[in-house]
């Protein structure tokens, strides 16, 4: 089935975002991830399920690869970069 992930901005602007999946066909909303800092980027969506974004506070930032589930299957921290996007490489 198709399902779409949407970045979720806390109502107080204190509250990080999260990524939350919605499945269209029943609404059902399934929180999988929530920023450890200021801000994610877009997320980019693998057709094996896994999701790889950057978790980023304008000093460093996190890339995160989630799965479906949103378990983390890699994290690596890169000091004194702010990533602006991350996208699968069309070679895999």
């Amino acid at each position: 089935g198709s399902r779409l992930a949407v970045w979720e901005q806390g109502i107080r602007s204190s509250e990080p975002p999260r990524l939350v999946v919605i499945n269209p066909e029943n609404r059902a909303l399934t929180p999988i991830y929530t920023a450890s800092r200021f801000d994610i980027t877009p997320p980019d969506w693998r057709a094996d399920g896994r999701i790889a974004f950057a978790d980023t506070d304008g000093r460093s930032s996190r890339l995160i690869i989630i799965d479906g589930s949103g378990a983390v299957v890699r994290s690596l921290t890169l000091p004194g970069l702010t990533a602006r996007r991350v996208m699968w490489h069309p070679g895999g």
